[in-house]
């Protein structure tokens, strides 16, 4: 029995998303590696094991805030909160006790860290939290996401090195990247959302308006980038591959924009994510050069 309820548990934790998830601290782990001395492995394995801890505690929080409108979705009738599997109070315990250990483990490794992790999972945990209804606002979603993405980013440089401007500027580049995702979130779900009755602004505005907004903050990310870049920024000269993919990425959103059908949705989400990862390799690849020399 206990081991079929854990079964169902790690079934709960929509670990695709999560591991996304934890890709943003990763990032913000290896800007914070150039120009500074070696990490040692155990403190890179408590941050790996901490980090994770966090994205899971966020995601079984999410679903069990959702569990009355997630049967609406189909992304989400198989998961084990959404379909009883997992008792409701068996969720909720496990993503306290996951987000707390997380803290708890960055505490003692670095307290800066620590203090992130606790604000990235209680700005998560209110915009997921039904009673507050944040999930359905104009803007405070995307102060959300924007403050999530920009955290998460700091949450991993801080294990590396002191918070300063170095890291500003990426961080406020993957906040924004970090937030179009959820405008296209938002568009991918609207069907979904507009069946269990949440307004949300996909759902108010439509999905062509909703990846139109996303495509606008990835537009004002990839803008911004550029500029640092053409002013020689140091702190950004090994982004240059997240430029690389931006013709592609807006040839992909065209494409979508045509017919913001589902499927169309998820192809296009699909895709960008494929080139954020192929970025992501070559740009931790440059780190890596980079630091060497």
């Amino acid at each position: 029995m206990r081991l079929a309820l854990l079964r169902e548990l790690s079934l709960s934790t929509r670990a695709p998303e999560a591991i996304l998830m934890c890709g943003f601290p990763a990032i913000g782990f290896a800007l914070a590696l150039a120009g500074t001395p070696s990490v040692s492995v155990p403190r890179l394995a408590m941050f790996l094991l901490a980090t994770s801890l966090l994205s899971l505690g966020v995601y079984v929080f999410n679903g069990w805030c959702g569990v009355g409108h997630d049967l609406s979705n189909p992304r989400f009738r198989s998961n084990s909160i959404t379909n009883g599997a997992v008792p409701l109070a068996g969720a909720l315990a496990f993503s306290l006790v996951t987000s707390t250990l997380s803290v708890a483990v960055f505490t003692v490794v670095e307290p800066t860290a620590a203090g992130l992790a606790l604000v990235i999972f209680c700005l998560f945990a209110a915009y997921s939290h039904p009673g507050l209804r944040l999930k359905q606002g104009g803007v405070a979603p995307t102060l959300i996401h924007l403050a999530g993405g920009f955290l998460m980013i700091w949450l991993g440089y801080a294990m590396v090195r002191p918070l300063d401007e170095a890291g500003a500027v990426p961080a406020a580049f993957f906040s924004l990247v970090f937030t179009a995702g959820h405008f296209n979130h938002e568009a991918l779900d609207m069907e979904a959302d507009q069946c269990a009755g949440l307004r949300t602004r996909a759902v108010r505005w439509g999905a062509r308006a909703s990846l139109a907004a996303g495509a606008a903050a990835s537009a004002l990310a990839y803008l911004g980038l550029l500029a640092a870049l053409l002013l020689s920024w140091p702190e950004v000269r090994h982004m240059a591959p997240f430029l690389v993919i931006a013709p592609l990425h807006g040839a992909a959103f065209t494409l979508a924009l045509r017919s913001p059908t589902h499927e169309a949705i998820r192809r296009y989400r699909q895709a960008y994510r494929q080139l954020f990862l192929a970025a992501g390799i070559a740009y931790v690849f440059l780190i890596w050069l980079l630091h060497g020399r």
